[in-house]
């Protein structure tokens, strides 16, 4: 990565975030073809030039834009993990943070890298990706295993991967639609909270009932 001398290294970090978040905006709202270096260095205030000082082209932007984005929900299950013992309470506080966090925008990004990213970008994604989304998730369910909270998988035919893919799957059915976006704050957290707690039933213990 190139780098502006004339800047101290604590304004190069700051340009450098300031451009992600720029760019996040800029991919969700408009997608990957639509926005232009360009584009970007004028939402962050900066020249074009300025801009290549810190990254060599709009993919490699692309690219950090998405690595930021799984760290942060890596850093967030670990956290989940740390904070909350079962794995009821885990699957819960995931769900919540997945579909308030992950609605059509961000999925569009996400859409647009299977579209247009080269073979090998999308591996080296993949791979963040397996590591902040999957494997947190993964070491949940092999916990619960272990603490005897859940039966094992392969008493079902399955594996930790195969669960946990499910249950983001399940999660993503969830998403809540646009007009999500005109209710209040306090609204939007009770349907959502309303919706974890129902993955929480069906994916822990279904919804048939039990004949005594």
């Amino acid at each position: 990565m190139k780098r502006n001398h004339t800047e101290l290294p604590s304004q190069t970090q700051d340009t450098h975030h300031l451009i992600i978040k720029a760019a996040t905006k800029l991919f969700m709202e408009l997608g990957y073809r639509a926005v232009s270096t360009r584009k970007i260095a004028a939402e962050c205030g900066i020249t074009q030039p300025a801009l290549y000082h810190h990254f060599q082209n709009k993919q490699e932007i692309y690219i950090e834009v998405l690595k930021a984005s799984i760290l942060q929900t890596e850093n967030y299950l670990t956290k989940i993990a740390r904070d909350f013992p079962d794995i009821k309470q885990r699957i819960f506080h995931l769900s919540c943070y997945f579909m308030q966090n992950y609605q059509e925008d961000l999925m569009q990004m996400f859409h647009d890298l299977h579209h247009e990213m080269p073979e090998d970008v999308k591996q080296v994604i993949n791979g963040h990706w397996q590591k902040g989304f999957l494997s947190p998730i993964i070491h949940m369910f092999e916990e619960a295993v272990s603490k005897k909270e859940i039966g094992s998988f392969e008493a079902i035919d399955s594996s930790s991967f195969e669960v946990s893919l499910l249950l983001l799957n399940m999660i993503k059915s969830a998403l809540l639609p646009d007009f999500m976006k005109t209710l209040t704050e306090s609204e939007q957290k009770a349907i959502v909270e309303k919706k974890a707690r129902l993955i929480v039933q069906i994916f822990l213990s279904g919804i048939a009932e039990k004949n005594d």
